[in-house]
């Protein structure tokens, strides 16, 4: 697992998105589809006031895996 999706699948296993703000993570350190994710991410927290819980992000993107390798 990359550096950018463990960071997705801590951002959604907290459903928090406080340490991302703080540390002024944006948009541009992501690249290709984590880069959507991190902006599905954003808005999510726009709209509902939080980050999407991983049912919801899983169901947006079937082909995610954000469990840690074994």
């Amino acid at each position: 697992m990359n550096i950018e999706l463990a960071l997705i699948a801590k951002i959604i296993e907290e459903e928090s998105l406080i340490k991302v703000i703080d540390k002024q993570i944006t948009l541009k350190y992501f690249s290709g589809k984590l880069k959507q994710y991190f902006k599905f991410i954003q808005e999510h927290q726009k709209k509902y006031g939080k980050p999407p819980s991983k049912q919801v992000f899983t169901r947006k993107f079937t082909n995610v895996d954000l469990e840690p390798p074994a």
